[in-house]
C-alpha cells in the first residue's frame, strides 16, 4: 500500500512539472510553457513583473559590461514547437521592446536549430527612450549577414541581440514582451517630401530631412533639387497610420525650422514643435516655405507693383528687419505685420520707394506676416524672429 502511494506521488509531481515547448506568439504569459532562455555572449536575463505594468510578464535581459559585440539571447533553450511559417508576402516578426536609450541597434535572427549556416538577420533601431515601442523586424529586407530569406528552409529558432555592435561599453537592461509573426508587412506610402527655399535669406550647403522615421539623424537624409529652382524634395517609404514628426534642417542640424506651438501643421511634444502627418497612400506633398505651414509666396506680372523686393536679415535675432523695394508707378502702398493668428501688430502708409525699419524687437521669437497692399493687389512675407 505504501508503495503504491508513493508512485503516485511521483507521478503527479511529474504531471506538474511538465509545461509546453515555447512557440510563437511568445507573451511570457502564465505556467503551462517553458520560458526558459538562453543567453550567450555577456547577457543575463529572466522573466519579471513588466517595470510599467505590475499587470503583465516580460523577458528582462541585461547586457552587461564587457559583454561582446555578438551579446543575444536565444527565446528559448531548444527549437520552437513549430517552424516560423514563412512564405512570399508573409516575412515580419514584431517584439515590443523597451530600451533605455533611442537609436539603439536591435537585431533579430531566425535560425535552423540543427543548421546554424541556416540563418537569417534583420537590424532596426529604436526611435523610444525609456518606453515600450512596438518593433517590426521584414526578413525579406535581411542584414548584416544579408543571407537571403529562403522558404524552403525551416527556420525554428528566434535570438535577439540588444545595442548589437556595442562591446558592453557599460551595463544596459533591456525588455521585450509580444514577439509575434505577423505575416505580412505593414502597408506602406511613398511620401515625397518637399521644401521651397526661395525666400529663405540665410546661407547653407545642404538641406536634410529630419524625423521620428530616421531617429534626427542630422545630415543622413539629404534632399535635392531637380529643378534648380530652390525646392527641395525627398522621397521616402513610411508605414501607413503612424503619426509622424519632422522638419527641414540645413547642413545637418546647424539651423533648423523654429516653429510656434499651435501652428496649424505641427504638433507640439515637450519643449520641442514639429511639423506632423500621418501617411495613408502614395503621396507628394506640397512644397512648403521655410518654416511655413503654407507654401511661398508668388505673384503674377499683372499684380506685381513692387520689383527688388528684400527683407533682411530674415531670420532675425534681434527683431529688427529692413524692407527694400521699388514702387513701381510710384503709389503709395500699406505696410502692415501680423501674427500667426492675423492679429495686425503695426502698419504704415509709405509713399515712394521702400527703405523701412520694421521693429519687432518687443515680440516673442516665431514667424509673423507682413503684407504690403496697393491698388493692384497683396503680397506677403514670412518673418522670422529667431532671439
Amino acid at each position: 500500500m505504501r508503495t503504491f502511494t508513493l508512485v503516485m506521488s511521483l507521478a503527479v509531481s511529474s504531471l506538474a512539472i511538465a509545461q509546453n515547448q515555447i512557440d510563437l506568439p511568445i507573451n511570457w504569459e502564465g505556467t503551462t510553457t517553458n520560458y526558459a532562455v538562453t543567453d550567450f555572449g555577456g547577457t543575463v536575463s529572466s522573466v519579471v513583473v513588466d517595470p510599467t505594468d505590475p499587470n503583465n510578464m516580460v523577458l528582462q535581459t541585461e547586457k552587461t559590461q564587457g559583454s561582446q559585440t555578438w551579446a543575444g539571447t536565444t527565446l528559448g533553450v531548444q527549437a520552437l514547437a513549430t517552424a516560423i511559417p514563412f512564405s512570399p508576402g508573409n516575412t515580419t516578426i514584431s517584439v515590443d521592446v523597451w530600451s533605455p536609450n533611442a537609436g539603439t541597434p536591435i537585431l533579430l535572427k531566425v535560425e535552423n536549430v540543427n543548421d546554424p549556416g541556416i540563418n537569417v538577420e534583420t537590424l532596426s533601431q529604436t526611435t523610444t527612450a525609456n518606453g515600450w515601442q512596438t518593433i517590426t523586424f521584414d526578413f525579406a529586407n535581411p542584414g548584416p549577414n544579408l543571407n537571403p530569406l529562403n522558404f524552403a528552409n525551416t527556420y525554428n529558432m528566434v535570438s535577439i541581440f540588444y545595442n548589437f555592435g556595442d562591446p558592453g561599453t557599460v551595463a544596459e537592461t533591456y525588455y521585450c514582451d509580444n514577439i509575434v509573426f505577423d505575416g505580412a508587412p505593414a502597408a506602406t506610402s511613398m511620401v515625397t517630401f518637399r521644401v521651397d527655399l526661395s525666400e529663405y535669406t540665410g546661407s547653407y550647403t545642404e538641406v536634410n530631412l529630419n524625423g521620428t522615421f530616421n531617429n534626427w539623424c542630422g545630415s543622413c537624409a539629404v534632399m535635392t533639387s531637380p529643378n534648380n529652382d530652390s525646392i527641395f524634395e525627398l522621397e521616402l517609404s513610411l508605414p501607413d497610420g503612424d503619426t509622424i514628426e519632422y522638419k527641414f534642417t540645413l547642413d545637418g542640424w546647424s539651423t533648423d525650422e523654429m516653429f510656434t506651438p499651435g501652428t496649424p501643421c505641427t504638433k507640439t511634444t515637450g519643449q520641442f514643435t514639429n511639423r506632423v502627418y500621418v501617411p495613408m497612400g502614395n503621396v507628394v506633398l506640397p512644397a512648403v516655405c521655410w518654416e511655413s505651414c503654407d507654401e511661398c509666396s508668388s505673384f503674377s506680372a499683372e499684380n506685381l507693383f513692387i520689383a527688388d523686393l528684400s527683407v533682411n536679415p530674415n531670420p532675425s535675432t534681434t527683431g529688427i528687419f529692413t524692407l527694400e523695394g521699388v514702387v513701381l508707378g510710384n503709389e503709395s502702398v500699406q505696410v502692415a505685420v501680423s501674427d500667426i493668428q492675423g492679429r495686425i501688430l503695426m502698419q504704415n502708409t509709405v509713399s515712394g520707394n521702400l527703405n523701412e525699419r520694421i521693429d519687432l524687437s518687443s515680440f516673442d521669437n516665431g514667424l509673423y506676416i507682413m503684407s504690403i497692399t496697393s491698388n493692384r493687389g497683396v503680397m506677403t512675407k514670412k518673418l522670422m524672429i529667431s532671439k
